[in-house]
């Protein structure tokens, strides 16, 4: 192989290889974006299964129903987990690469 052909894959390859890293940085942060959408999807989807269980307990009592001890103990510690979730949920930050 001649010099000139050494420096043209050479100079090949070096594009080539700019070229697949600006591809996999694009790949890359396509799979971030979805990992953080599905990871604000399924964080809302546990919040609002604890928001809507405490929300049926609220509504018995709206409707003059008497909740039993153990409901009213289930709803108190609902809130204070639904409230715990969501303070950690705003908090949280994905781990660095």
């Amino acid at each position: 192989m001649s010099n000139d052909e050494r420096s043209i894959r050479s100079a090949f390859s070096g594009f080539g290889g700019e070229l697949l890293g600006g591809v996999q940085g694009m790949a890359n942060g396509r799979i971030d974006r979805a990992f953080g959408q599905g990871f604000d999807e399924a964080a809302n989807l546990c919040v609002n299964l604890v928001a809507k269980t405490i929300a049926d307990l609220v509504g018995k009592i709206n409707e003059g129903e008497l909740l039993t001890p153990d409901e009213q103990l289930l709803v108190g510690k609902l809130t204070v987990l639904k409230a715990e979730m969501e303070r950690q949920l705003h908090a949280w930050e994905p781990p660095a690469e």
